[in-house]
């Protein structure tokens, strides 16, 4: 992404979107926040004996984690098929690659979407589910994507995103961004001259955690009828 002066800048990556996230956010030590009974909790009754669940992984990235995610499943016991989606093409097309030169065959499936996007984001996950003649995936992943959704569309955007997700989706973990990230994000915009986010802490009632956490959970309980698997952060 490009500041205001015109010089591209890595760090001003204004939905999430950074180049070199990985580097600095390693996925093993990401899971070290994952609920340890992660396979117990999907109460899986696929009705044929076989351990096999479908997921879905929003703001994927350049698909490291999602990756690490399905070994962390296979490892368990389980067959994973996932569809991660991300709205950065270049990131997918780096994830692409990265099964490409994989010397096993991948079930992952990398694919460039919006989901603000409702319409598009629903009629996508439904033919991903069709192909695998399912009606919903086992589990969902949303992992340091909820800031991003925050600043850019407000509560509002924020909650239409949780509601269009866990629509699709059995289980959801969810890892909201802390209270500091939303400061970083706003400070490192305004260092790298960049044209400030559609909304900032202060328009969005936000001034501590407990405001974060608590209007993800309120989304996702209230409005969603859902329960989160996991709300913490290694953000």
């Amino acid at each position: 992404m490009m500041s205001n002066d015109g010089k591209v800048q890595p760090g001003a990556a204004r939905f999430g979107n950074f180049i070199n996230y990985y580097e600095f956010n390693s996925p093993q030590r990401r899971l070290e926040v994952f609920p340890d009974d992660l396979v117990s909790l999907l109460e899986l009754d696929d009705g044929d004996g076989e351990a096999h669940v479908v997921c879905l992984d929003v703001g994927c990235n350049s698909g490291d984690m999602t990756l690490t995610l399905q070994d962390r499943l296979q490892r368990d016991g389980l067959t994973a098929d996932f569809l991660a989606v991300d709205l950065d093409e270049s990131l997918i097309e780096q994830a692409k690659e990265k099964t490409r030169a994989m010397t096993s065959t991948t079930t992952v499936t990398f694919q460039q979407l919006d989901v603000m996007d409702e319409r598009l984001t629903r009629r996508t996950l439904d033919a991903y589910l069709d192909g695998k003649r399912k009606k919903r995936f086992h589990l969902g992943f949303c992992l340091s994507v909820t800031m991003w959704i925050h600043l850019n569309h407000g509560n509002e955007g924020l909650r239409r995103f949780l509601r269009t997700v866990s629509s699709r989706v059995d289980r959801l973990l969810v890892e909201p961004q802390p209270f500091r990230c939303y400061k970083s994000a706003v400070r490192r915009m305004k260092r790298l001259k960049c044209a400030d986010f559609a909304y900032d802490p202060v328009t969005l009632n936000v001034r501590g955690n407990e405001d974060v956490f608590g209007l993800v959970d309120a989304i996702l309980f209230e409005e969603c009828h859902i329960v989160p698997l996991d709300r913490k952060s290694v953000v």
